[in-house]
């Protein structure tokens, strides 16, 4: 409540035109890192317009971070962790001309479901027969133990009454102009709505004047009148089911966002997250019914997490958890919300920080003066309120306070601001040494850093050039000198087996089939391992603080995901020709030309044995 917390933004959503370059993976890469824990996105449309989206987050803990590739209906094409930009550059590439292809034969047909631009119809005039639908009671929720996956979809929203096609055209809006209105349950609410919606359809039968909506406006746009008629009056817009977005994120805080759920009715889920700051709610039927945030639950938890500024936040239909904590109203919360944030504003105006510390203005008061003061408008029992000023010793901060005393925030807040008040207690500022030096953590340019690591990749596979490796591997040669550690070397060779004129060929991999293996291969390999080019048709593994027995465990891990199932989709295993080949610094080498040459060697020894992987310490004695 009192912590600093970041104001970074998270769910940001970027459209583009076409489907991303390069840089534009770069700055997506480097504004995740920058904003750790929060979801960016791109989003564009392919050459027969099936849309895609590309998410990424850097996880807070792991620091690696996760590309997720969506088309329509979220499907998902790869979720892949890998801080490499060229290979989820190939992978984006490959997996949407692959969807595409595959919706290629329906493409005359979605063309002509879908107009460029159609122009709304206006709806024929009716008399209103006085029987308002009622929105179909939605499905029971499931259990949250229960798996997402098999849980049925939200409906959708029910066909329209005839007559009313332009109403139903336009998305669900809060409109500003209604009155505030304090729904007692979900039936004096639809009641309202109902009474709402029969109110403008008789006005809407009244009025003659053709409605002219300009051409090009979005669904949620206002209609535009033609100059010389009329305006006519708006229906009441109101949220439903399928317009509750999924995730997002907003500047403010999530009061908004909590009465949308309300007047829709929905049942799901509420994830918030704001900073390190983050608050589960389950609603059932647009009504919260338990909460938590940190450390609190129940009414306290929804009132503090309304107070966050700069919330991310994910929905989840139809889950729902067993357990009552929350009965207050929602706006019985907000309106308790909004004042405990303008507490929080005044003892920040008053100095408050979350380093301050708070003690008696009077040491001498006497305790009949106290009681007078403390005892007008007091926020809690006075017995508590006098435990809380008897510990304010001016050496204890706010979260330290909470603690001590095992109150929630929110009540050491009102506490607190009604002494402050009372002018019975003083925030008190830690003097800063004027001695004491300025921190800031240097802007690190993870652009740049990208750049660098892209002029050594080669653009088609995105693995290291055979230069790169020889540099990488002399730079980890003389650290292994120096700290007397080990590291191992790995030279591979990947073919397609042939039969061509009754013999058997060796062939080197398709474009499709090789960017498989290497995405097998990224998944099993630590963050510090490195892969590249070796030559010019052969691979190589440098493998940093790795003594032969663990990359003899770690190649066998590799030749088990290559050979599971076919590379590509297209080369079987029966088909596919591997050849490894491993050699160790200090076990078999001290020195790089021997340690290639004994890497070498070994899969040499493995092709002309027909076997997946050979030790240069299995034939060590066999050399001259």
């Amino acid at each position: 409540m009192l912590k600093k917390t970041s104001t970074g933004l998270g769910g940001q959503l970027r459209k583009l035109p076409r489907g991303p370059d390069l840089s534009e993976l770069h700055q997506l890469l480097s504004q995740c890192m920058e904003q750790r824990g929060k979801t960016v996105k791109l989003a564009w449309r392919g050459a027969n317009l099936m849309p895609f989206t590309l998410e990424v987050v850097c996880h807070l803990k792991s620091g690696n971070p996760q590309w997720k590739l969506f088309t329509d209906q979220g499907r998902i094409l790869f979720d892949y962790t890998s801080v490499d930009v060229l290979l989820v550059y190939n992978l984006v590439v490959s997996n949407c001309a692959e969807a595409q292809q595959a919706t290629r034969p329906n493409m005359g047909e979605s063309q002509q479901r879908m107009p460029a631009f159609q122009e709304p119809a206006v709806p024929p005039q009716r008399k209103e027969t006085g029987n308002v639908s009622r929105p179909s009671p939605q499905p029971s929720p499931v259990s949250e133990t229960s798996s997402t996956t098999d849980a049925p979809k939200l409906p959708s929203q029910a066909a329209p009454a005839a007559g009313n096609e332009f109403q139903n055209s336009i998305a669900y809006q809060t409109d500003p102009r209604l009155p505030q209105v304090n729904y007692p349950d979900r039936s004096a609410q639809q009641d309202y709505l109902q009474d709402m919606d029969h109110s403008y359809r008789q006005k809407q039968n009244e009025s003659d004047t053709p409605l002219i909506v300009q051409p090009g406006a979005t669904a949620i746009g206002k209609p535009m009148p033609t100059p010389g008629f009329a305006p006519i009056p708006q229906p009441a817009i109101l949220p439903t089911a399928e317009s509750i977005p999924r995730e997002g994120s907003s500047k403010g805080n999530s009061g908004d966002l909590l009465r949308d759920i309300l007047q829709a009715g929905v049942t799901g889920r509420l994830d918030i997250r704001s900073g390190d700051l983050t608050a589960t709610v389950f609603i059932h039927e647009g009504i919260p019914i338990d909460a938590t945030a940190n450390d609190v639950q129940g009414d306290e938890a929804v009132i503090e997490m309304l107070t966050w500024k700069d919330i991310t936040y994910s929905f989840e239909p139809r889950i729902l958890r067993n357990n009552h904590t929350v009965y207050e109203s929602i706006e019985s919360l907000l309106e308790q919300s909004q004042q405990l944030t303008n507490k929080i504003a005044y003892l920040k105006d008053a100095g408050m920080l979350p380093s301050s510390t708070i003690m008696p203005t009077n040491s001498m008061i006497s305790q009949g003066d106290f009681l007078a003061r403390a005892q007008d408008n007091s926020p809690a029992d006075i017995d508590t309120v006098s435990r809380v000023y008897c510990s304010l010793d001016g050496k204890r901060t706010f979260e330290e306070l909470c603690r001590f005393l095992h109150l929630s925030r929110i009540q050491l807040v009102n506490i607190i601001f009604h002494l402050t008040v009372k002018e019975l207690v003083k925030i008190v500022n830690p003097k800063r040494s004027k001695s004491a030096l300025a921190f800031s953590p240097k802007v690190i340019d993870n652009g740049a850093i990208q750049s660098i690591m892209m002029s050594l990749r080669r653009a088609d596979t995105g693995l290291f050039i055979y230069p790169a490796f020889l540099y990488f591997l002399e730079q980890e040669y003389f650290r292994s000198y120096r700290s007397r550690t080990s590291f191992s070397v790995v030279v591979f060779e990947l073919r397609q087996k042939r039969i061509i004129d009754g013999e058997v060929t060796r062939r080197v991999l398709s474009e499709r089939a090789l960017m498989d293996a290497v995405l097998r291969i990224s998944k099993l390999k630590r963050h510090v391992d490195l892969i590249a080019h070796y030559d010019a048709h052969d691979y190589a593994l440098l493998l940093p603080s790795t003594r032969s027995q663990g990359a003899e465990i770690f190649v066998g891990r590799i030749i088990d995901a290559l050979m599971e199932r076919p590379l590509g989709g297209e080369v079987m295993a029966n088909q596919m020709a591997i050849a490894f080949g491993v050699c160790a610094v200090p076990d078999d080498f001290r020195d790089m030309p021997s340690l290639l040459g004994g890497a070498e060697l070994a899969m040499n020894q493995a092709k002309k044995l027909e076997k997946p992987l050979v030790m240069y310490r299995d034939i060590a004695n066999m050399v001259e």
